[in-house]
């Protein structure tokens, strides 16, 4: 698989958020600071046990920058082994992810067949 990553670094902010939920990086393969271990990969099992973590990690980014950046999303990438495209299809998909900087409050109305049957009532005009 051909593994493009999104180009910039995060700031220290959306790299703690990341980072609080997976941990450090263990090596510079994975988002850490390149040193000893340029020459040293893991992947794999590994890798892949760690793919149920995106949204949560996500949902990390969102609550403490208030947005997801294109540079959080690239390290959210490295860090967990997936495909940009894959991780933008996920943090596109949810209305609650915000992929450009949002005001402070948002306010999201629930319109859906789930919150009808709860009680709502859709908009009648």
């Amino acid at each position: 698989m051909d593994l493009r990553l999104i180009a910039g670094e995060p700031s220290a902010a959306e790299r703690d958020a990341v980072d609080a939920v997976l941990g450090p990086p263990g090596s510079s393969w994975v988002g850490g600071d390149r040193g000893e271990d340029a020459q040293v990969a893991r992947g794999g099992h590994a890798a892949r046990s760690q793919r149920h973590l995106l949204l949560p990690v996500l949902h990390e980014v969102q609550g403490t920058i208030g947005w997801i950046s294109p540079q959080a999303l690239g390290y959210v990438c490295r860090r967990l082994t997936i495909p940009p495209a894959e991780a933008y299809g996920v943090a596109s998909f949810y209305a609650l992810f915000g992929l450009e900087p949002r005001p402070p409050l948002v306010a999201h109305v629930c319109t859906d067949i789930a919150c009808m049957c709860r009680g709502s009532r859709p908009n009648s005009a």
